[in-house]
């Protein structure tokens, strides 16, 4: 318990993991969490470690066979009657702290989530006749085991080469093979809780999804209103580039194609100022040697979409209590109170979810390609 409106489930053990004890919820100093839409999620737990009686003998929260490295954690808010789950995933670090002058141990325990599993081999491959979203959904369909289910977006663009064509190659770990897939198409790939503590965590392989329902806008400087502890606002207008010039031969008809990227912006717009528009937009040359023809145009029309879609970027500090809802990644988050150029949409990209005794704090870091809103009013 955190707080009378505010409590944090954790689950833990080997094979399916169970509620923990009260007296390792007694013994927790900190619970922080980090989500992330395009990589690995982690979480941190600080326990008080109180020695044994006798000085030979292990602290309890050490020997205790809840936090051995390896076991499955899963953690969630409940925040005024809604319960969110923020993690689900393995414990992979512990530390032991000692403090002098308080005389005090403190046991964290630490992990990742379950993307751990696909990098602990790496591998060397080879898939003929695939597309790379049907091969992203065979790797991922190999770590059902840990209650992992599949989220694929096929691209448009997609291409299913045949054997006297090429034949992928993967000499990587898995993790790492399916974000060489996805970068192509400016594609994210993270594996993220179920709907619920007790759902099947999902790995999504796909585009930035910026289309859902905005949560309850943060608000500055409106009296009551106001939501929000601290915001800082910077905007790169150098970050966006473009592709032009460079050439590629098509390997079916020997025919070199110069290879152009787009300079107008394709995901949902949320900035009325586009950074692609930028005086200080960047032009660089396709060079690309593994991908041509169609591909390679797809593949630079990729690299100017990642490198516009966050050239603004927001950091946000707000009490959760007063926000009312537990913000996670991929959402989109309306701000206003902070003038034209800033107010608007954004697209979250990391929630540090941190609870203390009494407080619960969200640090949440927000993107969009430029300046200006693409909404008159914010609810």
């Amino acid at each position: 318990m955190i707080a009378e409106t505010v409590s944090v489930a954790i689950r833990a053990g080997s094979g399916s993991p169970s509620a923990v004890s009260e007296d390792f919820i007694d013994a927790l100093r900190t619970v922080t969490v980090r989500q992330v839409d395009d990589g690995p999620s982690t979480f941190q737990l600080v326990l008080d470690a109180e020695r044994a009686a006798q000085s030979s003998v292990e602290l309890p929260v050490i020997s205790a066979a809840t936090v051995a490295p390896g076991n499955r954690v899963k953690i969630g808010v409940q925040l005024y009657g809604t319960t969110t789950a923020l993690f689900d995933g393995v414990i992979a670090h512990t530390e032991l702290n000692y403090d002098g002058s308080g005389g005090a141990f403190s046991y964290s325990v630490i992990g990742e989530d379950l993307s751990l599993y696909m990098r602990l081999e790496e591998k060397a491959a080879e898939w003929p006749g695939r597309s790379s979203s049907q091969i992203a959904t065979e790797i991922i369909g190999n770590y059902a085991q840990y209650g992992l289910s599949a989220t694929v977006v096929s691209p448009s663009n997609d291409v299913t080469p045949t054997a006297d064509q090429w034949v992928r190659q993967q000499n990587a770990s898995d993790l790492r093979f399916l974000r060489a897939l996805a970068r192509p198409f400016g594609y994210i790939f993270a594996t993220r809780p179920g709907a619920s503590m007790d759902a099947q965590g999902v790995a999504y392989w796909g585009p930035p999804p910026r289309d859902g329902t905005p949560l309850p806008a943060l608000t500055i400087e409106m009296g009551t209103d106001s939501n929000v502890l601290a915001i800082d606002f910077g905007y790169d207008a150098a970050a966006a580039e473009v592709y032009k010039g460079g050439s590629r031969v098509d390997a079916d008809t020997m025919a070199a194609s110069t290879v152009s990227s787009s300079a107008d912006f394709s995901g949902t717009a949320f900035a009325s100022t586009a950074s692609l528009k930028s005086a200080l937009l960047r032009t660089r040359r396709y060079i690309e040697p593994d991908r041509f023809g169609t591909l390679a145009t797809a593949y630079a029309d990729a690299l100017a979409q990642v490198s516009a879609r966050s050239a603004m970027r927001v950091r946000a500090v707000v009490d959760g209590l007063d926000y009312g809802t537990a913000v996670t990644p991929s959402s989109v988050i309306a701000i206003r109170g902070a003038g034209a150029m800033h107010d608007g949409l954004y697209y979250v990209e990391r929630v540090d979810h941190t609870f203390r005794t009494g407080e619960y704090r969200m640090e949440i870091v927000m993107t969009r390609e430029g300046t200006g809103s693409t909404i008159s009013n914010v609810s």
